[in-house]
This record gives structure tokens, sequence and C-alpha cells, in this order.
């Protein structure tokens, strides 16, 4: 039987210097809020909070731990703050860091800033429904605008020493502004390089999606590096061009439907496009891109094809 899931915090709650003014979301380990500064700044208030672990009550603020889990929340806990460590030196507008955190409440709250917008899921959603009559999913000017814009932020991650581990459409968020944030990192981790003072942390949150998450991830091996992301990278392209994510790594192994699935959208996007996507998606780590520049320069290559044709 499902345990029931925590009760979110009412309206109105203080959580240190903020105001809860509305729930929006939970996931395994988390609860979003929209909150308020003192001065009516809107925030987003992430809440440590994982339903298999931790339960709340309707009209309690304090959670309580489930019996026997007092240690795995103490592991929980540390893998959270380990993400706000990471995030504390991502201070930049295309990724979604950290400006402050909380203890209230018998629990931990992450905040970062409230930006308006709609994922690239749902602008992949929407565009899908009007695509239904024709091949391709959004213009090859949008795939590599969104490509560039999104090298752009996993630049900025990976120069920082970090990996994300979490790219896919729902994790990017295309603010009302007209740029790109990337958003989400609980499975964030330090790259294992030598050279990098930043020490790996304890513990971190898996994040499989199928389809998104490269070989090497799904097995939790230590090869994983830039290009475990920009397999995600090439995976969300994919998205954006068929409306859907490729098939997952293992079903891959067996039957790769991804090169004629690419094939398929060649009257609508360039050979270079796809070439790029392709290679982005190998399921040998050697065969993909090895930065974010390598990947950068392709689709570079392909935008200028595109003007020139």
């Amino acid at each position: 039987m499902a345990k029931p899931k925590p009760a979110p915090l009412p309206a109105g709650t203080e959580v240190g210097a903020y105001r809860v003014v509305r729930f929006m979301a939970s996931g395994g380990s988390s609860i979003v809020y929209q909150a308020q500064t003192a001065q009516g700044e809107m925030v987003l208030l992430k809440e440590f909070l994982p339903a298999s672990l931790m339960h709340r009550p309707v009209g309690q603020l304090e959670p309580l731990v489930r019996p026997g889990a007092v240690e795995r929340v103490r592991q929980g806990l540390h893998a959270f703050l380990d993400a706000a460590r990471n995030l504390a030196v991502l201070q930049h507008p295309n990724v979604a860091g950290v400006i402050d955190c909380v203890q209230a409440h018998e629990t931990v709250y992450l905040v970062s800033p409230y930006l308006e917008g709609q994922t690239l899921q749902s602008h992949i959603v929407a565009a899908r429904l009007q695509a239904a009559r024709r091949r391709g999913c959004l213009s090859e000017a949008t795939v590599l605008s969104v490509g560039l814009d999104l090298l752009h932020a996993l630049g900025v991650v990976h120069e920082a020493g970090l990996l994300h581990l979490d790219i896919k459409p729902s994790n990017v968020l295309l603010t009302l502004e007209g740029s790109l944030v990337l958003l989400d990192f609980d499975a964030a981790q330090p790259m294992a390089d030598p050279g990098h003072s930043r020490s790996a942390p304890a513990r971190a949150r898996p994040a499989f999606t199928p389809g998104f998450s490269a070989p090497e991830a799904m097995a939790g091996t230590a090869s994983q590096g830039p290009w475990t992301d920009l397999y995600a990278v090439g995976a969300c392209l994919y998205a954006c061009m068929l409306g859907h994510p490729p098939q997952d790594c293992l079903g891959r192994a067996q039957s790769d439907t991804v090169p004629e699935s690419l094939e398929a959208v060649q009257d609508r996007y360039s050979l270079a496009l796809r070439h790029a996507v392709q290679a982005s998606l190998s399921l040998g780590m050697a065969q993909r891109p090895q930065s974010v520049a390598d990947l950068e320069r392709r689709l570079l290559e392909a935008a200028q094809a595109s003007v020139a044709a």
C-alpha cells in the first residue's frame, strides 16, 4: 500500500524570513512553494521532505520521521545540503541557483528566485499538437536556439566542476523574457576530475529518466563526465524535433530506432543538425561530443549551414 503524501504547508506559514503564498508541486524528496519576502519579492521554497521517509499530517508544521528511517533521513538531508552547496557557486542568469538556506519546522528549505514561464516539456507538447499533420515538431531555428542556450547554461555548470545528471525538458524553463534557465540540481555531482579541487559528495540522488539518461548513468558507473550530460542534451533536442523522447538506452542496445527516426524527419531538419543530435546520442561515450564546446561547435556549424541554404 502506497504511503500517503505529506501535507504541504498552508498559505501564510512563516519559514524564516519568508511567507508561503501557495503550494506548487511535490516530488520524491521535496515540496515546492511560491513564497514572498518581507519586501514583497517572490521566491521559490524547496522543502526537504521525502515522502518515503517522512510524513506530515494536515494541520501540523513539523514533519514526522517514519519508523526506522532516521538514518536514511540524515543521509538524504546531507545530499540535499550538498545540492545547496553546489548551487551556491552557480550564480548565473541561465541557472536556477540557491540564494538562501533556511532551517525551520524541523527540516530545511532552499530558496531560489521565482521565475515565470513554461518548461521546454510544455512547449514541446503544445508544438506537437499543432504539428500533428506534419513531420517534425519545433522549427530548426528553434531547436538550434534551444540547443545553444542550453549548452550555454550547461557550460556554466561544467566550468564550476559539476555535472547536472538530470537534464530533460521538464527541467528546462523558457522564461517570459525569452531566456532559458536550467532547473533542478538535486542529482548534481562534482566531476570526477583528479585535477579539480572539489571533492565528491558522500551521497547523491541518482536520477534516471527513460530516454534522457545515458547508459553510464543508468549503470551508475564512475565513468560519468561531460559526455553524460551531453547525451541528455541530445535527447532534449531529439524531443524538440520528434515531439517525444528517444528510445531508452536499454532498448537501443537491443534494437536502435534513433537513426531511423532522425532519418524520417530529413525533409524538415538539416543533415548537420541530425548528425549533431545523433552523435550526442551515441551509446558509446567516446563517440559523443566530449565537451560543451564540441557540441556547441557542431550546432553553430548547423546554424551557419541553415542560413547559407
